[in-house]
C-alpha cells in the first residue's frame, strides 16, 4: 500500500513541507541548499521534504535528483 502525501505551504514563511505517511521522529540531511529530505530516525525509511524559500526555487525542483518520484502535481495544487 503506498503512503499518503501530504503537501504543506507556509506562505508567510516561504516553505513548503511535502510529509510521506503518518507522522513520525525524524532527521534531516541536507539535499541541496535549503532543501531537506527527513529520514525516519529508527528505520532511514523516507519520512519527507523541507524546501526553503520556496517560490524562488520551485521552477527548478522538478530537475533535482530526487531519490523518490517528485510530486509535481500534487504541489501545484497546494501552492496558486
Amino acid at each position: 500500500m503506498k503512503e499518503p502525501v501530504k503537501i504543506h505551504y507556509d506562505e508567510e514563511c516561504d516553505v513548503l513541507y511535502i510529509s510521506f505517511g503518518e507522522p513520525r521522529p525524524s532527521y534531516a540531511e541536507d539535499f541541496e541548499d535549503g532543501v531537506y529530505i527527513r529520514y525516519d530516525m529508527e528505520t532511514d525509511a523516507l519520512t519527507g521534504v523541507t524546501i526553503l524559500d520556496f517560490s524562488k526555487r520551485k521552477n527548478e525542483l522538478k530537475n533535482m535528483p530526487w531519490p523518490f518520484t517528485f510530486p509535481t502535481e500534487s504541489v501545484n495544487e497546494v501552492v496558486h
